[in-house]
């Protein structure tokens, strides 16, 4: 009997314990939000991040874990790269989760944040696309190379636009699915997020030739925001509600409305009145960059500034020229002839390891094949390395090679060799000036050699 008694009292124990679990994770949960609504954010991240570690791999708290879970993913954005590969890895967890304990509410929302993240990612590749094709368009002639380059960039543009149609169909089906299900709630969130991609979307693209068609979507935007805004209000999410002004704020300016001043005035008055403090901050932020910018269609009567090469980095110039090479059918992976000239191409496309060595080293390309002319990378072809203290020119496809040769012949035992300065950088810019101002010898040799 009092054993039996002891072990009665443990399950009460137990299920006391539980309970207060349950309840503490429900009162952070709600101390994380209000730590959030009054622009306490790291504070708000914090306590979210705490439920998230201590409800994980639990059952009974199933619920709690994945509110934690959304409300940390409320401190990432999607539209910021860097970012991107966690929310996806986060609402992959968070989906399958919410899928596993047949939670249908979570299971709408993670898959939305997925699919939204997704579009975010194609859509900047897009981008970079057509910055690529703007650099093939502004070279000097019509050349095959180019024609060739244009040719594969446009396809790759079919291909991402037919990845974010069908993303953006998977997206309404998911947003569908929600409100079928009263899901209304989640249904509003998604609604709103589908708002801001499309705003980002229209700040991406649109310029002054393009405006005019643009505004018609805009006008569409405004339509859906407005039911975002009957919806919030109905439902008394006052967070959102919030959300959707500053979204409304922002079409007026994009529209040329200056009542977009008054609407942020509404906006911080909202959020004066239910003490959301990061909503009267993001209102006041919004008013002095709005006026600071000016009208936004004069914004686009400045011609944008050409993107510079010479800043991009080298891992997005390479994977570029790797995206062209899969266009055109090439795999990279492979081990054969093909795939390892255009691999050495790519390596070879900055030569400052090289250049670095000694400011009279001098390179020029020989000739760069079809390989060449397709992924508009003249590196694939063969290159020539000279220097007029060095007995010759060597030509060859790898620079590595070459330069291994050269200085195991003549660097080693030279008496002219140079160094470039610490802070040099081999810039497009700079092999342009170079190649203007060969050494004569360089370009007595050259001369030469094409007369041949």
């Amino acid at each position: 009997m009092k054993i039996n008694g002891a072990l009665n009292d443990i399950d009460k124990l137990e299920e006391e314990s539980k309970k207060h679990f349950v309840e503490q994770n429900e009162l952070d949960l709600n101390l994380a939000t209000k730590y959030y609504e009054k622009d306490q954010l790291e504070k708000s991240r914090q306590k979210f991040s705490e439920i998230f570690d201590r409800t994980k791999n639990r059952k009974d708290c199933a619920h709690e874990h994945l509110s934690s879970l959304a409300g940390m993913l409320t401190f990432y954005s999607p539209d910021k790269q860097e970012q991107t590969e966690q929310i996806l890895k986060l609402s992959i967890y968070g989906h399958g989760l919410a899928r596993e304990t047949k939670n249908e509410r979570f299971a709408f929302y993670f898959r939305g944040l997925f699919l939204e993240t997704e579009y975010y990612i194609i859509l900047d590749q897009f981008m970079k696309n057509k910055m690529f094709q703007q650099i093939v368009k502004a070279r000097e002639g019509n050349s095959l190379m180019d024609q060739t380059a244009d040719g594969l960039l446009k396809l790759m543009d079919f291909s991402y636009y037919n990845n974010l149609v069908e993303i953006s169909k998977q997206y309404a089906q998911n947003l569908d699915n929600s409100f079928k299900n009263n899901e209304y709630i989640i249904a509003l969130d998604l609604t709103s997020r589908l708002v801001y991609l499309n705003l980002y979307t229209y700040a991406s693209l649109v310029s002054e030739n393009t405006k005019e068609k643009f505004d018609s979507i805009l006008k569409n935007i405004s339509i859906i925001n407005d039911s975002c805004i009957s919806l919030a209000k109905a439902l008394n999410c006052f967070g959102r509600l919030c959300e959707n002004l500053k979204y409304k704020a922002i079409i007026s300016y994009y529209i040329g409305d200056d009542k977009y001043k008054d609407i942020l005035g509404s906006l911080s008055t909202l959020a004066a009145e239910k003490q959301l403090n990061y909503y009267i901050r993001r209102s006041e932020e919004l008013l002095e960059t709005f006026k600071d910018m000016g009208p936004f269609s004069e914004n686009l009567k400045i011609e944008p500034t050409k993107t510079n090469f010479d800043e991009t980095p080298d891992e997005e110039i390479d994977k570029f020229h790797r995206d062209l090479a899969r266009m055109a059918g090439i795999d990279l992976e492979k081990d054969d002839k093909i795939a390892g000239i255009i691999k050495i191409g790519i390596k070879d496309r900055n030569p400052e390891r090289i250049l670095r060595n000694c400011s009279h080293l001098e390179i020029a390309i020989g000739s760069y094949g079809i390989y060449g002319m397709l992924l508009c990378l003249p590196s694939c072809g063969t290159k020539l390395l000279f220097c007029k203290h060095a007995n010759g020119c060597l030509e060859g496809l790898d620079l590595d090679m070459l330069y291994s040769t050269l200085r195991m012949n003549s660097c080693v035992k030279c008496n002219y060799c140079n160094p470039m300065p610490e802070d040099w950088k081999w810039t497009i810019r700079w092999q342009q000036d170079r190649d203007e101002n060969r050494s004569e010898e360089f370009r007595r040799f050259l001369e030469a050699r094409n007369n041949i």
